[in-house]
């Protein structure tokens, strides 16, 4: 953490860190997270999930204006690092979230997995590169595992726990818009379905036979469910 202050010019040791990401599909069901360090560790009692209520479409920098905006509008125990998972665009939108809000001595990075050409071999590899405020080039920490590896923990975190929750959002959505519309198919059944199958799309391709073995379906009820998706197609 020593090393991190030195190496990122932060005000003071980073002992509370919170890291921000964006997770969505083309757009659709976006979600983002706020995982938590102390010390160097996972505080997971600070985990958050949020869901995306004011941007529509592909815009991930919007996405991340409101989320932390959000956050530090509610948050008033404020972590000594804010790191936001993108590059020098995140960091500016992190950046402008704070100016808005009057928001001041607040320590702020943006952590990017960037790849580079290795000549004259032409291998391309992967590193992660971090932005500072004020500072036109990337910082690099190869050079400090340690220090390095507690970073990219907590931006693993955070792309685990937004990838999840974007995951179920969206397994919920699909259930909600395509087996509610099925005449006979309630929440017991719904649940029954997700057990067995794990998604709409594996219920779509099954026949009608395995669908009416699944509990609580039953032949006349599988049938309907099958001859919906037969009806319907793959919209």
């Amino acid at each position: 953490l020593r090393v991190l202050q030195e190496v990122l010019h932060l005000r003071k040791i980073p002992r509370s860190m919170a890291c921000f990401d964006i997770s969505h599909m083309s757009g659709s069901h976006p979600v983002a997270s706020m995982v938590t360090f102390h010390d160097g560790k996972p505080r997971k009692k600070g985990y958050r999930h949020f869901k995306i209520r004011t941007v529509q479409g592909v815009d991930d920098y919007a996405m991340m204006y409101e989320v932390l905006k959000r956050s530090f509008t509610e948050k008033s125990d404020r972590p000594d690092l804010l790191v936001v998972d993108g590059g020098r665009g995140q960091l500016g939108i992190a950046l402008s979230v704070l100016r808005d809000l009057g928001v001041t001595n607040q320590d702020v990075v943006g952590i990017a997995k960037e790849r580079y050409d290795v000549a004259p071999r032409g291998v391309v590899k992967e590193e992660d590169r971090f932005y500072l405020a004020g500072r036109k080039d990337p910082v690099y920490l190869n050079r400090k595992p340690r220090a390095l590896g507690i970073m990219q923990h907590l931006r693993d975190e955070a792309h685990r726990f937004a990838i999840t929750f974007f995951r179920s959002t969206k397994t919920k959505k699909d259930f909600h818009s395509v087996l509610d519309d099925i005449p006979g198919v309630g929440k017991k059944r719904k649940i029954a379905l997700l057990r067995t199958f794990g998604d709409v799309d594996r219920i779509r391709s099954a026949t009608a036979e395995a669908i009416s073995k699944v509990e609580g379906i039953g032949t006349k009820q599988g049938q309907v469910i099958f001859q919906y998706f037969q009806t319907h197609g793959h919209s």
